[in-house]
């Protein structure tokens, strides 16, 4: 990235080849990048534990899932909220985190070998209590209209990637 490109915020939840079972959220504002457990894939639960009966919750969940039975709802959903940035380079950037076509027909146990530098995700914890988050919508700082109309909202959805997770992560 040149000086005259920044990248504000960016959101949204990744699938990692190494961590097949879980989400990862990804929250990023100015200089802080965050990378934790967000929660199991729907795909990995029964449906009677995915926290609602309601028939259009579950329709909107199978919504999601791949035509790939063995992907079920595992994806990758970014927003990137950036100055003078150029949409197609900050793509091409991130599909070179996918993995390639080779190392996608090895499938999720061979990815569990692949080189994984974050830290240790404890979903177990039994911790159900999201108190301690803030919202960050809320509290993003004002912008005047000069900076707004040099804003380009990016949102970038790799799951159009024939649904491949992130081997090479780059935050």
């Amino acid at each position: 990235m040149t000086e005259n490109e920044k990248i504000v915020r960016s959101k949204g939840f990744v699938w990692l080849a190494t961590r097949n079972d879980c989400y990862g959220d990804w929250n990023q504002s100015g200089a802080v990048a965050v990378l934790s457990c967000g929660d199991y894939w729907f795909a990995e639960l029964p449906e009677d534990s995915w926290g609602s009966t309601d028939p259009e919750f579950i329709k909107n969940v199978k919504a999601e899932f791949s035509s790939d039975a063995a992907l079920g709802d595992r994806r990758q959903e970014l927003v990137i909220i950036g100055i003078g940035l150029n949409q197609k380079e900050v793509e091409d950037l991130l599909d070179t985190s996918l993995l390639t076509d080779e190392e996608m027909t090895l499938g999720p146990q061979k990815w569990k070998e692949l080189t994984d530098p974050f830290e240790v995700w404890d979903i177990d914890n039994g911790d159900d209590d999201d108190d301690d988050e803030t919202n960050d919508d809320d509290e993003e700082e004002e912008e005047s209209e000069d900076d707004i109309d040099q804003t380009h909202m990016l949102g970038h959805s790799l799951s159009s990637r024939d649904g491949r997770p992130v081997k090479k992560p780059r935050i």
